[in-house]
């Protein structure tokens, strides 16, 4: 903060007001009681493509869009080099990192966003 900014006093009804308004904002609240009653009035008039008692033509479509994708994983092989072998041990002990280390994951990391970013 700004040596000459001012000092803004809030009272406990306004700190929990934005508190408030902050978790729902990142959804980490429901929503209130009248926003579900006008959800609920919204969704009676849709109308689904098909029957609401026929669930498996739903799974059906549903599966078959999600057919195609499939996850792959790609091998992240590891030089057997010094760093390399510090960064496993790491790891698997959650043992301190070296300077050497942290400076590798870092040179790692931004290789890695970088080829990300060209992808694209």
């Amino acid at each position: 903060m700004a040596k000459n900014s001012p000092k803004i006093e809030l009272t406990d009804e306004q700190v929990e007001q934005i508190l408030f308004d902050a978790m729902r904002l990142h959804g980490m609240l429901p929503p209130s009681v009248d926003e579900v009653a006008a959800l609920d009035a919204e969704l009676a008039s849709f109308e689904l493509p098909f029957g609401s008692t026929d669930s498996g033509k739903l799974l059906k479509r549903l599966d078959a869009a999600n057919s195609t994708k499939a996850a792959t994983i790609l091998p992240f092989p590891l030089p057997d080099t010094p760093s390399a072998r510090n960064l496993a041990r790491a790891a698997r002990e959650g043992g301190e990192l070296t300077t050497e280390t942290e400076q590798q994951m870092a040179i790692d990391k931004a290789k890695f966003l970088q080829e990300e970013n060209d992808g694209r």
